[in-house]
């Protein structure tokens, strides 16, 4: 029993799932705070001559709304590739405990930290 306690605590150590995951969850916390602040900084150049001018506020918006596309894909596949990393590696670290309950507790390891880098 010694043995499997050490083995999952050497596998938490290595496969920390905890840092894994989170890059969309990132972007949607910041979201609306971006969007105000490119909201207010369209205005202000829009205003820069003294007058509104809503072709510079259309066109600064289309900029900023690509901006959010690129940064939203970004984190996107940056949360896919942590997910696959963390499928290759549980694939690699596949062991035998020597026992039904070390199976067992290995197994429900192995699908914690894939839920966690996953979804």
């Amino acid at each position: 029993m010694k043995k499997i306690f050490n083995i999952l605590t050497l596998i938490l150590i290595f496969f920390n799932p905890a840092l894994a995951g989170d890059a969309e969850d990132k972007y949607w916390d910041t979201y609306a705070d971006r969007i105000i602040k490119n909201s207010h900084i369209c205005e202000d150049e829009a205003e820069k001559n003294g007058e509104f001018n809503s072709n510079i506020f259309d066109q600064c918006n289309y900029a900023m709304n690509k901006i959010e596309k690129i940064r939203y894909e970004s984190a996107v596949a940056k949360d896919k590739n942590e997910c696959d990393s963390m499928r290759k590696k549980i694939e690699n670290s596949k062991m035998n405990a020597g026992s039904n309950v070390g199976n067992f507790l290995l197994g429900m390891l192995n699908q914690s930290m894939q839920n966690m880098a996953c979804y």
